[in-house]
């Protein structure tokens, strides 16, 4: 039983992290989308803020150079290696590279939707799912890291997740629970209702479906159960905001 349990749980987090890299990507292309269309209605010039970014991240020319002959963007590289802009710089970037240059964006043009304090938790699951990191063990303290979520993912989970506010609190210290609501509220907000409903699709069909098949292996897990309550109430509401 020990080890149909353990296979259970291995099977239910290959599952969760293939849907969380659909995700970030659909979140990181429509990042882009925002952000280019709003640098199209401020004062701001593209280059300018490159070479203020290139300034804070004195690593990123040489981070960017040397994918010149691996990456499948290599002829944008050679093409604009010393004319970067914000409109061609994002396509050779990695999600935390544009994560920074999407603060950076946002700080210099004074915009508070930007959502960018979402953006670190995002980045964390999405690296932690790429890297094939087990995403749901260790649900008990001590965990990995400290997190402290943002005033706007408390506010809403206290809103529509069925749990005391000091309850909702203690599950969202764990860092994957925390980090997989922020990128639910990320990517609610940014990604389009049509490319959000296949994908929130299959959410539901994870969490209401193919989690609960064998759920008598974890009937006297009271912290298993717990978690997966908490998780599957955010996963249903912004299910239901859009299917």
């Amino acid at each position: 039983m020990d080890f149909a349990y353990l296979k259970e749980l291995s099977t239910i987090d290959a599952y969760l992290r293939r849907v969380i890299l659909v995700m970030t990507l659909e979140l990181e292309h429509f990042l882009k989308v925002k952000m280019l269309a709003d640098f199209q209605k401020v004062d701001e010039d593209g280059y300018d803020i490159i070479h203020e970014f290139f300034k804070m991240r004195p690593d990123l020319k040489d981070d960017i150079e040397r994918k010149s002959n691996t990456s499948t963007c290599n002829e944008i590289i050679k093409k604009y290696r010393d004319y970067w802009a914000i409109w061609n710089i994002v396509e050779v970037m990695s999600l935390g590279q544009f994560s920074d240059l999407y603060g950076l964006f946002y700080l210099r043009n004074k915009s508070d939707k930007s959502y960018s304090n979402m953006l670190l938790p995002v980045n964390m699951i999405r690296n932690a799912a790429a890297h094939n990191n087990c995403l749901i063990n260790r649900l008990r303290p001590p965990y990995s890291r400290e997190v402290t979520p943002c005033y706007e993912l408390k506010y809403e989970l206290s809103q529509y997740v069925k749990l005391k506010q000091n309850v909702s609190d203690k599950r969202l210290k764990h860092p994957a629970i925390h980090d997989f609501a922020a990128l639910l509220y990320l990517y609610h907000r940014v990604v389009p209702d049509p490319t959000r409903k296949q994908t929130y699709g299959e959410l539901d069909k994870l969490f209401n479906v193919r989690m609960l098949k064998r759920k008598e292996y974890f009937a006297k897990n009271e912290v298993v159960k717990s978690s997966y309550n908490y998780v599957a109430d955010i996963v249903n509401y912004y299910v239901s905001q859009t299917m």
